[in-house]
């Protein structure tokens, strides 16, 4: 089957779009990185005493204050 102009330049343009698009098995999650630590302000449960503050850390997995 002869391709004509249009058709050769839409499974050109297909085939460049299919290499250029990283395939599902090879491509790897990319996991986003923040560029801050994320503490707690201690004036935020200053009523509590040190070991439920630091167990209220522990339960929000912060490392810290």
């Amino acid at each position: 089957m002869a391709f004509n102009r249009r058709q050769f330049l839409w499974a050109a343009s297909a085939g460049a779009a299919g290499l250029a698009l990283p395939s599902a098995r090879f491509a790897q999650p990319i996991r986003p990185r923040a560029k801050f630590k994320l503490g707690l302000g201690t004036y935020t449960f200053r009523v509590l005493d040190l070991d439920h503050l630091i167990g209220r850390c522990n339960e929000m997995n912060l490392d810290f204050i």
